[in-house]
């Protein structure tokens, strides 16, 4: 795993204050970029939330980076254990604050369920 230099983006809400519009837009943007190459993939994250974005700089610029995939999962028909083991279908699991409705009721999740997390 890469060695990321910066601070949540949880750490920089709680600690600046609001980030300003385009600050935030640019941001927001990216981790687009990052959620969509993720889904091409076929995986879900399935814990996005603010303390899981590291601001990082790079090339000049603060970035976002997609962290902790620790609950990631491919997508597709339900399965009765994921490939861990770890998860049986129809389980409850995510940052309650940050999960889609069908989370908390423990149905299949698709990219959907990260993008709902992304607008919280």
């Amino acid at each position: 795993m890469e060695l990321l230099n910066g601070r949540t983006l949880a750490d920089r809400v709680k600690k600046g204050g609001p980030i300003p519009w385009c600050d935030a837009k640019a941001i927001a943007a990216e981790i687009c970029v990052g959620l969509s190459a993720v889904h091409d993939a076929g995986i879900i994250h399935r814990d996005l939330k603010s303390g899981n974005i590291m601001l990082t700089e790079r090339s000049g610029f603060v970035r976002p980076v997609l962290m902790d995939f620790g609950l990631a999962r491919e997508f597709g028909p339900p399965r009765a254990t994921d490939e861990s083991g770890l998860t049986l279908h129809g389980a409850v699991i995510g940052t309650p604050e940050y999960m889609a409705p069908e989370q908390f009721e423990g149905k299949p999740v698709a990219p959907a369920t990260d993008i709902y997390a992304m607008g919280v």
